[in-house]
């Protein structure tokens, strides 16, 4: 990628004027990006109320390399909702901290974040976010380009810089680098999913989905469940290896994304049984096992039990998915089952 680098100055206000109420935050933290410069990120519609997109941010601090999953927000009152009487119409464009990935807390009013564009697939972006405190290699440079840079642009405490900047090392990401999910991530898809326009939902599944691969997903999915299954709640382990699968419930081979709310943490025997229909779950995640089977001692104990299934909204098996599985594998292998005896 290009040396091409987003350099802004942290204000008191995005950090929750913690200057003015004894050091606590008093709201969600941020980076507000200046619109002069906003084609730095991904598009975003002002026509689309509260437009939101999902992109990666990989710190360049710290001793492990993690790619953050996290959302960048259009605030856009002002152009998005006709007629509003409010006062004070919002134009503003986000990006959001969280507590839970420590990306909040490292920063403290006047510290340069230093944003760069790492990786483009398809329409998924990532960047480096890297933190150049007062004293650090760097720090005054950065204020003196900012110094320049601001007064002929009028862009606020915002600049592009477009040459190489030696102080900031370019992460090493690969298909296993850990992967952690925002909450705002996660309130996004969410709310997005809940939407009565099936498009919209679909939309979202889809767009969701471009996030999450092969890898991300199988970590995931086992991390969700603690890394047992989720019909037995054991699991067998011996140093590196274990018995615990990530099963897709609608399969990959019929568009199934690689998505958390279309997977199970399950072992071996179950994963067999479930991708080939012996098995299925129902809307209340309770186990349903073939009639062809039932006799069977695996499996035959586990009908009618409760699945153990995450807490997290995020992470729960997409219903909508479940629904597939049973139609379009479970009830086809039970048809099939039959017409063999009927034949017999």
């Amino acid at each position: 990628m290009e040396d091409l680098y987003y350099v802004h100055k942290m204000g008191s206000q995005e950090l929750g004027s913690v200057d003015k109420h004894g050091g606590i935050s008093q709201r969600g933290k941020y980076i507000y990006l200046s619109k002069k410069l906003i084609s730095f990120f991904p598009k975003l519609a002002s026509q689309v109320l509260n437009d939101e997109v999902g992109i990666f941010l990989v710190p360049t601090w710290g001793d492990r390399v993690v790619k953050i999953l996290t959302t960048l927000k259009y605030h856009n009152q002002k152009h998005s909702v006709k007629g509003y009487k409010g006062k004070n119409p919002r134009d503003e464009f986000r990006l959001y901290l969280n507590e839970e990935d420590n990306l909040s807390k490292i920063f403290n009013q006047g510290d340069y974040v230093v944003l760069k564009k790492i990786g483009k697939t398809n329409t998924v972006y990532t960047y480096s976010i890297s933190c150049i405190k007062p004293g650090e290699t760097g720090y005054d440079s950065l204020g003196e380009e900012m110094r320049k840079a601001t007064k002929k642009l009028n862009s606020g405490n915002h600049f592009l810089c477009e040459h190489h900047l030696n102080f900031i090392v370019d992460p090493v990401i690969t298909n296993d680098t850990e992967v952690l999910i925002s909450k705002n991530f996660k309130k996004w898809f969410e709310k997005n999913g809940k939407s009565k326009n099936s498009k919209t939902v679909q939309k979202s599944i889809t767009v969701a989905g471009k996030f999450f691969n092969s890898a991300i997903f199988h970590k995931v999915v086992l991390e969700a469940y603690g890394g047992k299954c989720a019909i037995t709640h054991q699991s067998i382990e011996y140093k590196d290896k274990t018995n615990i699968q990530s099963c897709h419930i609608k399969p990959r081979a019929m568009k199934g994304q690689y998505l958390p709310s279309n997977g199970i943490a399950l072992c071996r025997d179950m994963h067999y049984a479930f991708d080939n229909g012996f098995i299925a779950i129902d809307d209340d995640y309770r186990i349903i096992v073939a009639k062809e089977i039932d006799k069977s001692e695996l499996y035959k104990k586990y009908n009618g039990k409760k699945l153990f299934i995450p807490q997290e909204e995020f992470y729960k098996p997409d219903k909508r998915f479940l629904k597939f599985h049973r139609e379009r594998i479970f009830e086809k292998f039970e048809s099939i089952s039959k017409l063999k005896n009927e034949d017999y």
